[in-house]
């Protein structure tokens, strides 16, 4: 038993050696049992953001906003109408993690909602001299895209959905 183990040393000595001389003929190291991609910090952001996404917009509709990545400063940010049972679930959701709480003047259901209604309200805006080519829903509100834009535009939307936070842009 003791030759053997006096052979396997001396095998991993030699072998050391030679990697050492040669380290083209190196061999990466095996993966650990501690090493995963969760370990890294921009991973782990990524990872808290999969698991708040969709209890967020499932259970808080009325008031979950969205998320934003702050992958340099391994933060996790939560864009919602105040609700403190909403954030006392992220925090139950992910210990640990670092989270920042940010008001948004939209819940993302509601901003969807609007989005689809000025999409099918193309006719009606049509008839008013605005041509809507596209709506889509933004991090703080709905951009919707029109031939020609102005002042009266913006105001009719806002005042005909009884919101704010629609961004009316010209597309060429």
């Amino acid at each position: 038993m003791k030759r053997t183990w006096v052979l396997v040393t001396v095998t991993a000595c030699v072998l050391s050696a030679c990697t050492a001389q040669h380290p083209q003929t190196a061999r990466p190291a095996p993966p650990t049992a501690t090493s995963s991609v969760e370990e890294t910090p921009a991973a782990s952001v990524t990872a808290t953001a999969d698991v708040l996404e969709p209890v967020l917009r499932h259970r808080f509709a009325d008031s979950y906003a969205g998320l934003e990545l702050d992958h340099a400063k391994h933060t996790v940010i939560v864009w919602r109408l105040p609700n403190p049972d909403l954030d006392a679930e992220v925090r139950a959701l992910a210990p640990g993690a670092k989270i920042a709480f940010t008001e948004a003047r939209l819940p993302i259901a509601r901003r969807s909602t609007l989005a689809a209604q000025i999409t099918s309200d193309q006719a009606l805006w049509a008839e008013r001299g605005v041509n809507v080519v596209a709506t889509a829903v933004g991090d703080a509100s709905v951009q919707v895209s029109v031939k020609r834009v102005t002042a009266q535009t913006k105001r009719a939307m806002a005042e005909h959905y009884g919101c704010w936070a629609i961004d009316v842009k010209e597309v060429i």
